[in-house]
């Protein structure tokens, strides 16, 4: 768990979160597990594997306490992109994307 630390809290530190105020009538449920997710109801039925933190296609929630939470605003979006001249090779692009933008992977292009 230590080795995966820096890059969780990396991760964590990639997304821009936004404060929740919870209306009067209702509140954030504080457990001892303080990350929520909030997953859509169309990625439910898919049966895709939920990849926790890093995964873009879920809402993460944190809350502070019954009255305010934590909910990030953005994701942060991987991209598998195709070297262009050798088929056995590929790049991994991460980059952070709002959290409704279209899965549409950036242009690349590569100086030699």
């Amino acid at each position: 768990m230590l080795d995966k630390s820096q890059k969780l809290s990396m991760d964590f530190f990639l997304m821009n979160w936004t404060i929740a105020y919870a209306d009067e009538r209702t509140s954030f449920i504080t457990t001892d597990q303080p990350l929520g997710f909030i997953v859509p109801d169309e990625f439910r039925r898919s049966h895709e594997p939920v990849l926790g933190l890093g995964s873009e296609k879920i809402t993460k929630l944190v809350p502070l306490s019954q009255r305010v939470a934590m909910i990030p605003g953005t994701r942060i979006g991987v991209d598998h992109v195709p070297h262009p001249s050798d088929p056995k090779r590929t790049f991994l692009i991460a980059r952070r994307v709002l959290a409704d933008c279209l899965e549409v992977p950036p242009k690349v292009v590569l100086e030699q």
